[in-house]
């Protein structure tokens, strides 16, 4: 149904956009994503880097700049004229997506299923088989993947079909069409169809960008008043300026004293202030802090930072307006008109609340108001690292300097580190985060993406004009300046400012840097400048402006970075330092050794494999110093060893970091891996002639590891714990020999033996025979919901009709057979063949012929296995058989 206020809004809209213009990035960025994602299919598996690749094309370029966008395609696996056509075709208008830029996530064990996701999604026709490989994606339940993330590629594999659903649609598709939806991927289908259904009825463009435009469009509109008044949470201020630099500074400065009119003290986080400046209103603030005193020229000064946003046009401050501001009853104590109605020479005054609305309506400013930010806990400023006295004392000498050593070695951690600590020591105006940045460097990283650029625009007319856009490293100078001045100013110590350089020697240095090459050099901050390339601005780095680069040494000696940068920085080594790893938490042995040869019950399996670990890397690190071609820059960092919770994640770490990191040195020649690193290990962890990294266990690396280390009476591997996971029932489970073992359905079998009591267990193991009989067993990839499908060809090659969970739950999967493609089966077979099942007590089922969004066609209840009597297995058991019989003679005559 059709909301009328709705109906009128969307009127509106249609009225006002210019479709065929905001169409045009939409469709370039739709064509670019198919084609990435198609050519990644031909090019082998879609992991986390594709995956992360096809998200941050679709980013708009205030997000993601081009020159990013064409990083991530020259590091993906791919042709090079493919790379060089995509590339081409990325340009300022592709891109339309905000949002966060992390990456999505794709553990190593289910790329493939990701990949034969993407497959059907790319290659497949069918929307309901498009909508079964996102359920099937949901499954996976990839690590901080919801909506936002996702959303953005399947919109642009499919404009037509999928929507883009972040907090703005999702907040306007409730506030102004009453639709509630989820940002969970499981019901991303079912959202989807809601989306498809609002956008139909109130007819807008069949691509969802129309739609999505339209959620902007009302975000922006709500800034006309229509009605709305101001809270009273807080406070609403004029004041009178004579100095300019406070607003292009943003900031309010007045005297400590005891005249009424300076007391910026009065001024909380959140309030409001309009800018009087040269007779005219020019705009507003909200304050984004609390005053802070400071003294200059024998003066005590307050200052209070604010965020400033200017008025469309400015409001002047004439007769009429002032005549409309003298209204008694808006009057305060401290008001900006005197009872003769002219405007009081002060410089702070306080407005009400009805005075501040009359403002914003003059000004049409509404939408330059801001919400209050909560009150939020002060940032959290971390613990000085090791080498903290002596980064200090380099940084201070020299301004810049470049954390060197192998992979995994803890630069980039130690920089963030450092820089959040060290200007956290200092109180300054600036939040902490605000006072530290990061940027990475890769090779198609330019000087506009450092220093600054030029940006085609085309206006109303149809010409095209350029603007300067700033780099990293400009708006970090922007800022540090600023507060340098106010330092000067005031004769405080200035606020320090670190930029993070991460990979630093994967960019071209000589080209990023550019003329401002020169003014790193100490003695020239703040006392010498350069004309910057694109702008012509003069440019100079303040002295409380430092840099910290890093880089590995797996990729390039610093005996190879540009000489002239290299006089600039000062190096500090990072090597590995393994004894960081025994200062983990948990450890009972007294060093690395004592955990592996001497017996101790206390000592955990994980335990045990980071000891042989730390060993073995110790050895592996001492041969690659003497390999030919490797050297000392190619060792194995610490921090490939820190961080594991289990025995599990150890071998993970050997399994999918360690061994292709050493792969790569190699580049895949593995004769030489084998008789340089890895002798003794044996077939355990590589198949040397297939040369392929084995699927090996944690008794595997044990034993491996031991091996390679020259340990020749290890203590043997302790038994996997059995870890108990709380479901309400209370019982232990073997987890971790579960996931040890590949999650097999031998395991599984394992598993319920201590999960099931006796009769529970008999009954499972008589299903479980029943499968295999007439099929197979399907264990999947669950970590911790361990499950077995009884799967047969009769019904459907890749749904089980039956589940059976380790906690003796049964589920029927019937919406699941009904919707899929891959069988030949229709609802109303499915309808009529359940009934087998009838007779059971506790099982009951419904079919919705026409489901509404969000709804599911059969609606099935799950049972416990321990709640069946013995007719009732026999009904089960037969049931399963008789459906797959029938269900072979429909589809298959």
């Amino acid at each position: 149904m059709v909301d009328s206020s709705s109906e009128e809004l969307v009127a509106a809209y249609l009225a006002d956009r210019e479709w065929d213009e905001q169409r045009v990035p939409v469709v370039k960025t739709a064509g670019i994503v198919q084609d990435l994602a198609a050519v990644l299919l031909e090019a082998g598996e879609l992991g986390q880097q594709e995956l992360t690749a096809l998200y941050r094309v679709c980013m708009n370029n205030s997000t993601y700049p081009v020159s990013s966008k064409r990083g991530e395609i020259d590091e993906l696996d791919i042709p090079g004229e493919v790379k060089r056509d995509l590339k081409e075709r990325l340009a300022e208008e592709v891109g339309t997506v905000g949002g966060l830029l992390f990456p999505i996530e794709v553990p190593a064990e289910q790329t493939e299923a990701v990949t034969e996701c993407f497959d059907t999604l790319v290659t497949s026709e069918d929307p309901e088989a498009w909508d079964d490989a996102v359920r099937r994606l949901a499954e996976l339940d990839l690590p901080n993947v919801k909506c936002g993330k996702l959303s953005p590629i399947l919109s642009y594999l499919h404009p037509e079909y999928y929507p883009v659903v972040n907090t703005m649609s999702r907040t306007g598709l409730a506030e102004y069409f009453d639709e509630d939806v989820s940002n969970a991927v499981s019901e991303f289908p079912e959202t989807a169809a809601r989306y498809r259904s609002v956008r139909d009825d109130y007819g807008f463009e069949a691509n969802f960008r129309d739609l999505d435009y339209f959620f902007v469009w009302a975000n922006d509109r709500e800034g006309e008043r229509g009605g709305v008044t101001l809270e009273g949470e807080r406070s609403y201020f004029w004041v009178n300026q004579s100095n300019q630099s406070e607003i292009e500074d943003e900031y309010l400065r007045a005297k400590v004293d005891d005249v009424w009119h300076h007391e910026l003290g009065e001024l909380a986080d959140g309030d409001v202030v309009f800018h009087n400046f040269n007779d005219e209103l020019v705009g507003l603030s909200t304050v984004t802090g609390t005053p802070t005193r400071y003294e200059f020229r024998d003066e005590e000064y307050h200052r209070v930072p604010v965020d400033f946003e200017w008025f469309a046009d400015s409001v002047p401050v004439d007769t009429e307006l002032k005549q409309s501001l003298d209204t008694p009853e808006w009057h305060q104590k401290y008001y900006p008109i005197d009872s003769n109605g002219n405007l009081k020479q002060a410089y702070l005054s306080q407005l009400s609340l009805a005075a501040a609305e009359y403002l914003l309506d003059t000004g049409e400013a509404w939408n330059l108001i801001k919400s209050p930010k909560p009150d939020e806990p002060g940032e959290e400023i971390p613990e000085a690292p090791d080498q903290a006295a002596e980064i200090e004392r380099q940084l201070l000498e020299k301004k810049q300097v470049v954390f060197y050593g192998p992979p995994g070695t803890g630069k980039t951690y130690t920089a963030e580190r450092f820089a959040k600590w060290w200007v956290g020591q200092q109180d300054g105006g600036d939040a902490v985060s605000d006072r530290v940045a990061t940027v990475t460097f890769h090779p198609s990283f330019t000087y506009e993406d450092f220093v600054e650029g030029l940006s085609a625009k085309t206006d109303d007319d149809g010409q095209v004009a350029y603007e300067v856009q700033d780099g990293a490293l400009k708006r970090m100078q922007t800022v540090a300046m600023a507060a340098y001045e106010r330092a000067v100013e005031a004769g405080t110590e200035p606020d320090r400012y670190v930029l993070i350089i991460d990979e630093i020697n994967r960019g071209n240095l000589a080209q990023i840097f550019g003329e401002v090459i020169t003014l790193l050099e100490a003695d020239k901050r703040g006392s010498f400048d350069v004309e910057l390339a694109h702008s012509g601005e003069t440019f100079t780095l303040p002295p409380n402006l430092y840099v910290i680069g890093t880089m590995n040494t797996a990729d390039q000696s610093i005996a190879l970075v540009d000489t002239a940068l290299r006089r600039r920085f000062r190096f500090v080594d990072f090597p590995p330092d393994l004894d960081i790893v025994w200062e983990e938490d948990g450890m009972v042995a007294a060093d690395p050794r004592s955990a592996v040869m001497q017996p101790n019950e206390d000592v955990s399996r994980r335990e045990q494999l980071l000891g042989v670990s730390v060993l073995a890397v110790e050895t592996l690190n001492e041969r690659i110093l003497r390999a030919p071609e490797l050297g000392k820059g190619k060792q194995l960092g610490h921090t490939y060893l820190l961080g594991h919770d289990s025995a599990t994640d150890v071998v993970d770490a050997w399994r999918y970091d360690i061994l292709p990191q050493l792969e790569e040195y190699y580049f895949g020649q593995f004769d030489r891996l084998r008789d340089e690193l890895l002798t003794e290990t044996g077939e355990r962890l590589v198949q040397w002639d297939a040369e392929k990294i084995q699927s090996f266990d944690a008794a595997d690396l044990y034993t491996a590891l031991c091996q390679l280390a020259g340990i020749e009476d290890p203590v043997p591997l302790a038994a996997a714990p059995v870890e108990t996971i709380a479901d309400g029932t209370g019982v232990s489970r073997g987890i971790e020999a579960w996931r040890e073992s590949n999650k097999s359905v031998e395991a599984f079998r394992e598993l319920i033996t201590s999960t099931l009591d006796e009769t529970e267990h008999a009954r499972a193991e008589r299903l479980l025979t029943a499968g295999e009989e007439i099929g197979r067993l399907d264990t999947g990839g669950g970590d911790h919901n361990v499950t077995a499908q009884l799967k047969t060809d009769l019904i459907d090659p890749g749904v089980g009709l039956i589940q059976l969970n380790q906690d003796g739950k049964l589920k029927f999967r019937l919406d699941w057979i009904a919707g899929r493609d891959e069988n030949g089966l229709t609802a109303e077979f499915v309808d009529e063949a359940a009934r087998v099942f009838d007779e059971i007590d506790a099982y009951s089922y419904e079919r919705r012929p026409d489901p509404g969004d969000g709804e599911k066609e059969f609606v099935v209840s799950n049972i416990q296995i321990a709640d069946l009597s013995e007719d009732e297995m026999d009904i089960l058991v037969e049931g399963y058989e008789t459906f797959a019989q029938r269900a072979d003679e429909f589809q298959h005559g």
